[in-house]
């Protein structure tokens, strides 16, 4: 009975914890696959790593402090952004999470998300979409086929 009572109470927190998206989510995109894929390469440069499928890219590491020499092996910290591309279709919803990463005992481990850093950088890849957006030309990207 009292196992019952526990897992019963433990339950809708573990099922809510496991749902949670963490980082920022820019909601239901209309842009095509190509086009979120450049705004995301004009805001973060061209990726360290990107799935197979280029839905999900990894950014190069850099740091929250604007530094000039920054050396992502030998800085004490780390961030680096991943960016995903939501759904099968029209509209995509696009997650932006940017990770720290502390170096301990000569490797690296990932410490946490940065909401700040992953909201600045989802508002740059907004700006790039509405850019793009505005740059289109209707007849030369017109596919008959």
């Amino acid at each position: 009975m009292i196992r019952l009572i526990l897992i019963s109470s433990l339950l809708p927190l573990f099922l809510g914890l496991g749902g949670c998206i963490t980082g920022h989510l820019i909601k239901e995109s209309d842009r095509s696959l190509n086009e979120i894929k450049n705004a995301v390469f004009a805001t973060m440069g061209q990726p360290r790593e990107s799935a197979t499928n280029e839905r999900e890219f990894l950014s190069v590491y850099f740091s929250k402090k604007k530094v000039q020499n920054f050396d992502p092996e030998k800085s004490k910290e780390r961030n680096y952004a991943k960016v995903t591309v939501l759904g099968d279709r029209r509209p995509y919803d696009i997650q932006v999470q940017v990770f720290l990463e502390e170096r301990v005992d000569g490797h690296y481990e990932e410490v946490g998300l940065d909401d700040e850093l992953s909201d600045q950088i989802a508002e740059e890849i907004k700006k790039a979409l509405r850019k793009s957006r505005d740059q289109r030309n209707v007849i030369d990207d017109f596919r008959a086929f």
